[in-house]
């Protein structure tokens, strides 16, 4: 009778930290959106500036901050990072973000500072990194005419099952872009 005790009771422990360990790995990444702005550039010629009108769009650009939480136990990771541009549910542009990736101070003055596409990102169990992403494309044949069509931008990668994780950024009518925003016909 003490032995099957004993077995039932080596079982139970078993199993009770199976079941205990599946729990404390649970969890996901959480990823806030802390910071979003955008612009349609003009070029003067000799400077960019903000553009005043469809017309002069000469580029886009937008700068991206998020804090990204792991709340599991284990390591996660976000693969295949890109800003989608999207009309309803069609993606029209997608573009892999920029991220400032090293930053040295020369001499105790000047500043260098690296810059790269966004690759696999790692973050640790129970721990939050701060990314800051930008890009800037211009309208190099074409390339910026279909955002008059773009309502609605979102942030995607790729988790460790391979599963594509969709991270909404903001919503807003392009098309209505100029009269929301723009200040004066030049």
């Amino acid at each position: 009778m003490e032995a099957i005790i004993g077995v039932i009771g080596t079982l139970v422990g078993t199993i009770l930290g199976w079941v205990l360990n599946n729990i404390s790995q649970r969890g996901k990444l959480n990823v806030y959106v802390t910071q979003w702005s955008d612009d349609f550039d003009y070029n003067e010629g000799v400077a960019i500036s903000n553009a005043n009108a469809i017309q002069e769009t000469y580029g886009y650009s937008y700068k991206l901050a998020v804090d990204i939480y792991n709340s599991s136990a284990e390591t996660r990771i976000m693969r295949d990072i890109r800003i989608v541009f999207k009309r309803d549910k069609n993606a029209l542009y997608t573009i892999t973000p920029n991220y400032k990736a090293d930053t040295k101070t020369v001499h105790g003055r000047a500043t260098l500072t690296s810059h790269s596409k966004i690759g696999t990102v790692n973050v640790s169990p129970k721990s939050v990194v701060s990314y800051n992403f930008y890009s800037h494309i211009n309208n190099n044949q074409g390339a910026t005419d279909c955002f008059w069509e773009i309502n609605n931008i979102v942030l995607t990668y790729r988790n460790e099952k391979d599963k594509i994780i969709v991270v909404p950024i903001k919503k807003e009518d392009y098309h209505n872009y100029r009269k929301n925003h723009f200040v004066e016909e030049r």
